[in-house]
């Protein structure tokens, strides 16, 4: 990668190697489940035992070990009464190793330190076990982590506390665990009826047992789930020293109203607004009907103080005509 690189195009890059590995790692863990390595010795106790247990690129790397302790020798060997020790050589090298052996608890150590450096067996301690007969590895000489069950179990950090795996990737494990199994054996009782119907009964048997077992499972936690309820009704009554917190969540997902608008409501609200039983009480109060003949008008009798302007009107009238003729 440039120096002068982005911090986008950097972690890109990144997510790709990630994935990358991923996919091999996967990859390898699907060889070493499904497929068989190949041994250079196939009637080698600690080369089958090895093939069983370790992943295929591990087991190469082993197996390589394996075949170079053939080319060391012995040069020396010093007998305590608790410790063997030895001076390893190899052909065609003119460097020494010392390799210290505990028969008594089959414990091993190599001056090369390969096992403490890299996690495996060197060929100068190989050497040394052929020498005293012995055809089967230690499970402390067996890393967890270079085994095909590496990441299974309970994994804790530097610090010690536990490491929370991923459920799902757990789940998947343990399917592709009893498939393969399943897988297996299918194929090697196909050939037989008597076979199959022997694995098909035990099946159903063993189908019957899980269902049952499930449903005392569901029954427990059912019945766990109404002593809570019980507990937690107990007639409207809470135990002393606990009080139920308000909930500052929201009902729905309406958002709050303003001040403005809660006032507008409340002005709304103010007007008064007849229920519809009180619209179906309410009758208007209808008069006694008039009668009206259209022959003749109806008389109308004017005020008295109209009456008595008309009057003024006209005697000024009369009075200014008969000025007008003097």
């Amino acid at each position: 990668m440039k120096p002068g690189i982005g911090i986008k195009q950097f972690f890109a890059h990144f997510e790709r190697v990630v994935e990358d590995k991923r996919y091999n790692e996967l990859k390898h863990e699907y060889d070493s489940r499904h497929k068989l390595p190949m041994l250079r010795y196939e009637v080698s106790p600690i080369l089958i035992q090895m093939a069983k247990v370790y992943t295929h690129t591990i087991f190469n790397l082993f197996q390589h070990q394996f075949a170079q302790f053939l080319a060391c020798s012995i040069s020396q060997r010093i007998e305590t009464p608790s410790l063997i020790e030895y001076v390893i050589t190899k052909v065609h090298q003119q460097r020494s190793w010392t390799v210290t052996f505990e028969p008594s608890s089959s414990t091993i150590y190599c001056s090369c330190k390969k096992f403490e450096i890299f996690g495996i067996l060197c060929c100068h301690a190989l050497k040394v076990f052929e020498t005293n007969d012995v055809k089967i590895i230690l499970d402390k000489y067996i890393l967890k982590r270079w085994t095909t069950h590496g990441r299974s179990g309970i994994i804790h950090n530097v610090k010690g506390t536990e490491v929370e795996g991923d459920p799902k990737l757990s789940t998947t494990r343990q399917y592709r665990h009893l498939a393969s199994k399943m897988i297996r054996l299918a194929c090697d009782v196909s050939t037989s009826e008597e076979y199959c119907q022997l694995v098909d009964d035990n099946i159903n048997n063993l189908i019957s047992k899980i269902t049952k077992l499930r449903l005392q499972t569901n029954s427990l936690t059912d019945k766990d789930k109404d002593d809570a309820q019980m507990l937690a009704n107990n007639n409207g009554t809470q135990p002393k020293g606990f009080k139920l917190r308000p909930s500052t969540k929201r009902k729905g997902n309406k958002r709050f109203k303003s001040w403005v608008k809660l006032q507008a409501n409340r002005k709304k609200s103010r007007t008064p607004i007849l229920d519809q039983s009180a619209s179906q009480e309410y009758q208007p109060i209808v008069c006694d009907p008039v009668e009206v003949h259209c022959s003749a008008p109806p008389t109308y009798d004017p005020p008295h103080t109209l009456l008595k302007f008309h009057k003024f009107v006209e005697s000024n009238f009369q009075l200014n005509f008969t000025l007008s003729n003097h």
